[in-house]
């Protein structure tokens, strides 16, 4: 976000604090110097800030701060020495997210003496300090330091040196004058024992040493060309710039024999010249304390003025040449007395510059500096240059790098709310067409804005930024929503634990037929793989892995132990479940409560994050919660072509499968079928995957028992996996397991057992009433018929082949003798099974079943001209029944294909 405009203006503080100070000046201090050191202090210090971001929401990181200073003697050290120009540098880190933080400094300084000659002292320390937030463009902080000087003193004859234990402690002031620029001013009192002791000010600029994530960055690129662009666009109105340089003065030519050099402190103003494109006006006004050879310190303040001119030699690198002319005067003491001069001065130079985003760049500049008749030297020095105009006359116009939407209102556009949600890895593919965000704009100018677009993008998981829909036209004044979206990688899935990513999100729009693009960086939180928010239980189904290598291996291993014993009267699909469900107790897997994130408390919290396990992580780990079950579930019967679908009730949730047909048909071919779950035209079987130690007759009955309780309140829900996957596409969890399924004897004895438990259910009813109708003496042939049929349907083959053999011992009975037949085909005894179908032609060569036993008899055994005889014959008879086995008219490799394939299928049961 970003703060009001600010003004804040120092000015009162310091003209009260200089007033006091020259009047309590000391003969032996002279006023002038104070007051010529007080106007370079005032004029560092006074600063007008506007538009300035907030820090709020910012991450720490590590500062540099480099400083020219001046420090005023204290206690007896008056009586030794004059104000001491310096130079420093300063590093502080932050200590975790608090207000604590650690510094270290390195200060270089000339204590001048009254007797004449300088002291030179090097101090290092190291410290810790507290830092406040007073406005959000402005930070207050204390600390407290320790480390050791090294000084010498050099009379002219002579040199001494020697050092000690040096301490510090102060408080340091820091106004933002850009999101990456700050003005440090600092106050300390300093002890070196045995020296001095004094008051030291410094002021200067404070770098970032990094970035934080809540940062803007370049929409395009990283920089600014200052004045090489003016050449090449006539139109363009550069910004003036002002540059802050701290460094070195090294003494060349004849003034080698007389200094030293020492420190050096500057400012530049440069402002573009319009009838002359390419040059720049520019102003200086520099500091520099200069030691002589015999100890003394020259004081050296000159004022210039010249031209400038700038390149741009990459994107974000540049350098600059420069040359002026101008006033310069000079002061030193000798004994007890002020000797001072003024003359001449010049300057030449240049250097290289690399710029930000932020408006601001950082250089390294080299400068021939002469003092007429005084000091010839080079002036090595470092600093930072921001702008200060208003830029292109024409907003739109303005390099993208230079803007960003974290510095307030950029060109027209202006942000009055930005949001973005933790982002679920599971829900990847979700994002590429629901929104991860929001951001809402405004057009802030007086012409509409055309083409208004965003895109949205995270290095770390995207290859590329994901566009949002276009907005057509924007008008001045309106505001407008738009949905941010992401396409993210198959690598935002190796997240086990939640992390922060920075996210790009970039807005470009047409003004005035000029394309404009600002830009923002901002945190976001990309949460572990595993976890889910329960505000939509169809995002489960992401979870749900049908075609992860292991489940498939599980799957396909129980899926063959149901082919090899199939059964035409209980649903294939429903057998499939039970089989699953009784593999799953072999393999060993137990029904454990997630103690940290269980279903019950985070359902009725849809906010509150869950951590749900892939159907892989399931198998191996042979546990879950009912989330977690109910995921495996479906993940193992959705592999075979099984429909699932979640179940939810308050507190719980649990699975179902789908019957095949209507739920008209489901329910007749079941005892109970208010064991079914009915919802629109399908019929589903409800599983409470939880019951762990359970058969699945009564893990069914359960389930069921759940959905009809929460239904008469209102509180029960399914949801199709298949619809669900509609909106969270499943996506597939890292890497390959290998997982050996439980032995296949095993299962069959299991399923075997529970599928015999499941027949006893349903064909205990209906063979009662058979067996009691045929002891009230009814049609013998027909009841036993029946019976047998039934038997036969629930895979008891020698019970129903009995009665069948009961039934036509009364009698050549055509139905018997069709099934005597089926049951013959099935067991691969083709000529015995076509002795009895002609038995059954003999007897009643019109009626449809036993034309098509004729016809699939002889199409088997290749008889197709028979074959055909018959199948043509039977869509007379019944057409539909004829249309359900239409292979029977092919012929050749196809015709074998589709017997072998559909042999089984074809037997059909007559009653």
């Amino acid at each position: 976000m970003v703060d009001k405009y600010v003004k804040v203006n120092i000015l009162p503080l310091i003209a009260a604090y200089s007033n006091v100070w020259l009047h309590r000046a000391t003969n032996r201090v002279n006023r002038m110097r104070k007051t010529i050191a007080f106007a370079f202090l005032f004029f560092v210090m006074h600063a007008s800030i506007e538009g300035l971001p907030s820090e709020g929401a910012a991450a720490p990181i590590p500062s540099l701060t480099l400083a020219p200073a001046l420090s005023l003697p204290l206690g007896k050290s008056v009586n030794y020495y004059d104000p001491s120009p310096g130079v420093g540098m300063a590093v502080s880190a932050p200590l975790g997210s608090g207000a604590l933080y650690a510094r270290g400094t390195l200060d270089f300084e000339l204590h001048p003496l009254f007797a004449g000659p300088a002291v030179t002292s090097v101090r290092a320390a190291a410290g810790a300090g507290l830092a406040f937030s007073l406005l959000p463009f402005l930070r207050i902080g204390v600390f407290g330091e320790g480390g050791y000087y090294h000084a010498f003193i050099h009379d002219g004859q002579s040199r001494a040196n020697g050092g000690g234990f040096s301490a510090g402690t102060g408080m340091e002031l820091e106004a933002s004058l850009s999101s990456s620029l700050k003005l440090s001013v600092e106050a300390a009192y300093t002890l070196e024992l045995g020296l001095r002791s004094g008051l030291r000010l410094a002021a200067g600029l404070t770098l970032p040493l990094g970035s934080s994530d809540r940062r803007a960055a370049p929409a395009e690129r990283a920089g600014f060309v200052p004045l090489a662009a003016a050449g090449r666009d006539p139109e363009r109105r550069i910004d003036s710039m002002l540059s802050a340089r701290s460094g070195f003065a090294f003494p060349i030519g004849t003034s080698t024999g007389y200094y030293r050099g020492g420190p050096l402190a500057n400012l530049l103003y440069e402002y573009p010249l319009r009838f002359l494109p390419g040059l720049s006006f520019l102003g200086r006004m520099g500091y520099s304390g200069l030691s002589l050879k015999d100890g003394s310190l020259l004081s050296l303040i000159d004022g210039q003025l010249g031209l400038g001119v700038s390149y741009e030699i990459l994107p974000g690198i540049g350098a600059r040449l420069r040359a002026g002319s101008g006033f310069s005067y000079a002061f030193l003491r000798e004994d007890d007395a002020t000797v001072h001069g003024s003359g001449g001065a010049v300057s030449a130079g240049g250097g290289f510059f690399m710029a930000f985003p932020s408006s601001f760049a950082i250089g390294l500049d080299c400068d021939y500096v002469q003092s007429l008749g005084l000091f010839s030297g080079l002036e090595l020095s470092l600093g930072a240059t921001f702008l200060l105009g208003s830029g292109a006359s024409d907003p739109v116009r303005r390099n993208p790098g230079l803007r960003n939407l974290l510095e307030g209102p950029s060109g027209p556009i202006q942000v009055e709310s930005f949001a973005l949600s933790p982002i679920f890895p599971v829900f990847r593919k979700y994002y590429d067409a629901n929104p991860v965000g929001t951001l809402v704009v405004r057009n802030s100018g007086k012409s509409p804005l055309k083409n208004l677009r965003a895109s949205f993008y995270v290095r770390q998981f995207m290859d590329a930024p994901k566009e949002s829909p276009p907005i057509r036209e924007l008008a001045p004044g309106e505001s407008t929503e738009i949905e941010l979206y992401a396409l993210f990688t198959d690598r935002i899935l190796e997240a086990t634990e939640a992390t922060l990513a920075a996210a790009v999100t970039t807005v470009g729009y047409d003004a005035v037929g000029r394309p404009g693009e600002v830009s923002r960086t901002d945190s976001l939180r990309v949460l572990d793989r595993n976890a889910l928010s329960w505000r939509d239980d169809r995002g489960a189904a992401a979870f749900v892995t049908p075609k992860d290598p292991s489940v498939m291996t599980f799957a396909k291993n129980v899926a063959g132990v149901v082919s090899a014993r199939a059964l035409t009267s209980v649903d294939k699909d429903l057998l499939m479940a039970l089989a699953m469900h009784e593999a799953l107790g072999i393999h060993g897997l137990a029904y454990v409560i997630d103690p940290k994130t269980p279903y019950a408390d985070r359902s009725k919290a849809p906010d509150e994050i869950d951590y749900l396990q892939f159907p892989r992580q399931t198998l191996e780990y042979r546990a879950g919660d009912c989330d977690d079950l109910s995921i495996l579930y479906c993940a193992l019967l959705e592999s075979v072509g099984v429909e699932t679908a979640f179940i939810t009730v308050p507190g719980h949730i649990y699975m179902a499968c789908a019957l095949p047909g209507t739920a008209a048909e489901a329910a007749r071919r079941q005892q109970r079928p208010e064991d079914l779950v009915v919802e629109g035209d399908r019929a589903w079987v409800p599983i409470e995957v939880t019951m762990r130690a359970s058969g699945f007759l009564e893990a069914w009955q359960e389930g069921a028992k759940e959905w009809r309780e929460a239904r008469a309140r209102n509180l029960a829900k399914l949801y199709p996996l298949r619809e669900a996957w509609a909106f969270f596409e499943p996506v597939a969890l890292p890497g390959v397991g290998v997982l050996a399924p439980p032995p296949t004897a095993v299962i069959a004895e299991r399923y075997g057992a529970e599928a015999n438990r499941l027949i006893e259910r349903e064909l205990a009813p209906q063979a009662n009433r058979l067996i009691a109708e045929l002891r009230k003496g009814g049609n013998d042939q027909k009841s036993h018929n029946a019976l047998g049929a039934l038997y036969a349907r629930y895979g008891l083959f020698d019970k129903a082949a009995a009665e069948f053999k009961l039934a036509v011992a009364k009698g050549e009975y055509a139905p018997s003798l069709v099934n005597l037949g089926n049951l013959s085909f099935l067991d691969g005894k083709l000529a015995e099974a076509e002795a009895y179908y002609s038995r059954a032609y003999a007897k009643a060569p019109a009626d449809p079943g036993v034309l098509l036993a004729v016809a699939r008899i002889n199409f088997s055994l290749e008889n197709y001209g028979l074959a055909k005889r018959a199948y043509e014959a039977l869509k007379r008879a019944d057409p539909s029944l004829a249309e359900r086995f239409a292979y029977l008219e092919t012929r050749g490799e196809e015709a074998t294909r589709a017997a072998q394939s559909g042999a089984k299928e074809a037997v059909v049961w007559q009653e």
